[in-house]
């Protein structure tokens, strides 16, 4: 706390301000940047999941559309 109150007198208030806005927006910038990474990585995850799901359903019809051929032969 003396170390603030020292940093007040010798800059003053205004440039004090300023320091502590600019720290805290940085910290704030971090977060965002750590939370953006997890939620992007869930989304890929999400992504190959349903990717996968879509080439299952496909091959599936594949076999439907080959089986109902064959009984039409």
């Amino acid at each position: 706390m003396t170390d603030f109150v020292t940093i007040i007198s010798t800059v003053g208030f205004p440039i004090t301000s300023c320091l502590a806005l600019g720290l805290y927006v940085y910290k704030a910038t971090e977060t965002n940047k750590q939370e953006l990474t997890k939620t992007n990585e869930k989304l890929q995850e999400i992504i190959e999941k349903t990717t996968e799901c879509i080439t299952n359903n496909t091959n599936a019809l594949y076999e439907l559309k080959d089986s109902i051929t064959k009984k039409e032969a």
